[in-house]
């Protein structure tokens, strides 16, 4: 209100100055042009000079203005389409989750045209045709989607590989996620590929990866399979199997089944002592004590020496007493071996320790004695 009174009564003094000087002297103007003459009060000429210049930057503000509307209405209109190419894709992905697969291809592919994001539609609707069984029209889709947006393809390759694990076309999973970037989900769309085309060699490589997305115990589990499946090929050369065995992580070759597996199957008698002896060095089992007294003689001197020296923490180990009867009888001492077989039975190996002594009895022509090992043998 102060502010409103004090603008009025300026404008009251500058009026009454002006008029002050229009009283004082009206002055004039006179223009000529071409021949023609203009006359009038200069007064008046500046009036018509401000009213000329407020008309043409009224026209101009109006013009202005009629513009923004224009680009207002314009933008006004974008905004309903991209919001009715939203709700149509929202509708459509409700289908699709539903199983409404022809209805959700129908509404996907109608928001694709104003929507931000136009190869999430095509993807969906790529979706939908492969349940309704329309593989022309799923790679239409696909095609459309990798048109539409550069930085789709390895959405776009994802959502295949889906779709082809879908239909267990492993082959083509993997095809399509050949050139993608590893991620969780990849990873494990290639292990899944990979366990059903039973391509141990390559889950082998893929482990490592899978650790670093997913340390869990489930990635040991695999490598385990991975591991042994590997060891188990009748056709595997030592050096293939040496390779399987050292590429797998430390927790693996440390496993007992898995050291037990690769030493059976490799015929380098050497590198399998060296393995049973690291193992046991870092963990005491009583079935790979047992393993290690069942080699070959190429290390027999060399296992009944470690053997002997084991006793010192593990006299009281009924495999052990086993392992060096079979190494002394390996080696001729048959009266050592028998007491070891004996002491390993009193010890509760009844199995292999009775097995043993039993053929070393009927060896020596104790028939009786070694019938009686026997078939505690097999009673265990």
């Amino acid at each position: 209100m102060k502010r409103s009174l004090l603008t009025l009564l300026m404008v009251a003094i500058v009026a009454g100055w002006v008029g002050t000087l229009i009283a004082r002297d009206a002055g004039y103007v006179l223009i000529s042009y071409n021949g023609a003459t203009l006359q009038t009060g200069l007064w008046v000429m500046l009036a018509i000079v401000v009213v000329t210049g407020l008309l043409i930057y009224s026209l101009l503000k109006f013009a202005i203005g009629l513009r923004g509307a224009s680009g207002r209405f314009k933008n006004w209109g974008s905004e309903r389409r991209r919001i009715k190419a939203a709700q149509l894709t929202t509708r459509g992905l409700i289908y699709l989750q539903e199983g409404e697969f022809e209805r959700a291809e129908k509404f996907l592919i109608s928001g694709a045209t104003n929507h931000e994001s136009p190869v999430i539609n095509y993807i969906g609707a790529a979706k939908a045709a492969e349940a309704r069984g329309d593989s022309e029209q799923r790679e239409a889709y696909l095609r459309q989607a990798l048109a539409t947006e550069d930085s789709a393809k390895q959405a776009v390759a994802i959502a295949s590989a889906e779709m082809a694990m879908g239909r267990d076309d492993w082959q083509s999973c993997i095809k399509h996620l050949r050139e993608v970037k590893d991620n969780l989900s990849t990873l494990i769309l290639k292990r899944e590929a990979f366990l059903h085309l039973e391509d141990w060699q390559a889950l082998q490589k893929l482990i490592p990866q899978l650790r670093i997305q997913r340390n869990e115990a489930s990635v040991d589990q695999l490598e385990k399979q991975v591991v042994l499946k590997l060891i188990e090929k009748v056709d595997a050369s030592d050096q293939e199997l040496s390779a399987s065995f050292k590429n797998s992580s430390e927790s693996i070759r440390q496993d007992e089944t898995v050291i037990l597996e690769f030493c059976r199957a490799i015929s380098n008698e050497k590198e399998a002592e060296t393995t049973l002896r690291k193992a046991l060095k870092n963990s005491w089992s009583d079935k790979m004590v047992e393993a290690y007294g069942s080699l070959g003689d190429e290390t027999l001197k060399q296992r009944l020496k470690t053997a002997e020296g084991w006793l010192k923490n593990h006299e009281d180990s009924a495999s052990l007493q086993l392992c060096l009867g079979r190494l002394y009888e390996a080696s001729g001492e048959r009266e050592k071996a028998k007491q070891l077989y004996e002491s390993s039975v009193e010890g509760g190996n009844l199995t292999g320790a009775s097995h043993a002594l039993a053929n070393l009895l009927a060896f020596d022509g104790d028939f009786e004695k070694s019938n009686e090992y026997l078939r505690l043998a097999l009673e265990k």
